[in-house]
C-alpha cells in the first residue's frame, strides 16, 4: 500500500468527508427543516474523512479499487498520466491476494 500515490489518500478523505457532510446537511434540511451551520458541516466532514481511513484499514483493496474507479469518472482527473499511473498502482495492489496464508506455530 506504500506504492500508492499519497494524493489519492487525500482525495479519498476529501471525497468521503464531502459525501458524509452533504448527506448529513441534506438530511438536516429535509427532516428537521433547519439550515446546517459551519460547525456541523465541519464536524461531519472530519467524521467522513475518518470513516474513509477506517474503511481503508479494514478493506484496503476494495477501498482503493472503488476510489480509483471514482477518480476515473471525475472529469477534472482525466489527465492520462494520472489515471494510467493510478490504474497501474491499483493493479499491483490486487496482486497481494495471492499471498499464501500459513497457520500454526512459526518456525524460528
Amino acid at each position: 500500500m506504500s506504492e500508492t500515490n499519497s494524493s489519492l489518500y487525500f482525495l479519498g478523505a476529501g471525497l468521503g468527508g464531502t459525501i458524509f457532510a452533504s448527506t448529513s446537511a441534506s438530511g438536516m434540511w429535509l427532516l428537521e427543516s433547519k439550515k446546517p451551520n459551519a460547525k456541523t458541516l465541519g464536524r461531519d466532514f472530519v467524521l467522513g474523512a475518518i470513516i474513509f481511513f477506517l474503511l481503508l484499514q479494514l478493506v484496503p483493496e476494495s477501498t482503493m479499487a472503488l476510489l480509483t474507479g471514482v477518480v476515473a469518472l471525475l472529469p477534472a482527473m482525466t489527465a492520462t498520466s494520472y489515471t494510467e499511473n493510478t490504474i497501474v498502482q491499483a493493479s499491483s495492489i490486487s496482486g497481494a491476494d495471492e499471498v499464501e496464508v500459513r497457520v500454526g506455530v512459526p518456525r524460528f
